[in-house]
């Protein structure tokens, strides 16, 4: 199950086995971990992974956290900042699920600028942003309601970043309310040829929740397929600029 690296650290033969092990941990357990790794964390990269640690320990014990969601939205703007806007769309998603209300507030100010200039473009990328953080926080009617809009007015348009992220707001809507088979079937929509919501871009950047519906529906084939996908394109900064502006208005 373990195996040691050239550079003296053990680790797991296997992606797979490093995440059942951490799903069978207690809570409690998983909670103690996290705390102490965000506590002993050193180096230049110290400040931005310290509130991921700090936000999956309160999450492991489904506590919700104003100070950690606030951590992680900080980091997310210095993520933009530097060009790292997938890793931003994650943090702030994170945030979400501990304290809704910044991020959200973000997102609707933004929503408001963009739709008082007449920004179609903009203001739906912003309302993509803004069906994330519904997604986030359980809220399946802002969710169905935004998804709505987009496929009224960008399908027959043939914009498929937005059909796109309708899709996937609908899947994590479902993944997140434990209904992971819905999940998957919506998900796999966009890498599928020839679906109005297929997209590469949208594709990569929804592969870790695409990963977890299959692992909740027990297809962990596809789920390896997934983590691949993610692996491929971890360093691939390029690949998210199309959907870059999405976070606009919360940097």
């Amino acid at each position: 199950m373990l195996t040691k690296r050239s550079d003296g650290r053990i680790r797991f033969r296997h992606q797979l086995m490093e995440a059942v092990v951490y799903e069978e941990a207690p809570p409690a357990n998983r909670q103690a971990v996290h705390h102490a790794l965000a506590s002993v964390l050193t180096g230049e990269n110290a400040d931005e992974l310290r509130p991921w640690h700090l936000a999956a320990a309160s999450e492991a014990v489904g506590r919700l956290d104003d100070e950690v969601a606030r951590l992680l939205e900080e980091s997310a703007h210095r993520s933009w900042a530097r060009g790292a806007c997938a890793t931003a769309a994650r943090a702030l998603r994170r945030a979400a699920k501990l304290s809704s209300s910044l991020a959200t507030a973000n997102a609707l100010e933004g929503l408001q600028v963009a739709e008082g200039t007449g920004d179609d473009h903009l203001a739906a990328q912003c309302s993509a942003g803004f069906g994330w953080l519904a997604a986030a926080r359980g809220d399946e009617q802002t969710v169905a309601d935004v998804a709505a809009r987009f496929i009224e007015v960008w399908v027959p348009r043939g914009v498929r970043v937005f059909s796109g992220c309708a899709e996937w707001n609908l899947g994590m809507s479902a993944l997140f309310t434990g209904r992971a088979e819905e999940a998957l079937d919506r998900l796999v929509r966009l890498s599928e040829h020839g679906h109005h919501a297929a997209h590469p871009t949208v594709a990569v950047l929804a592969a870790s929740d695409t990963a977890e519906a299959d692992l909740q529906a027990g297809q962990r084939a596809t789920a390896e397929a997934q983590a691949r996908l993610l692996r491929r394109c971890s360093g691939a900064i390029d690949a998210y600029t199309e959907v870059k502006s999405v976070w606009t208005s919360l940097a």
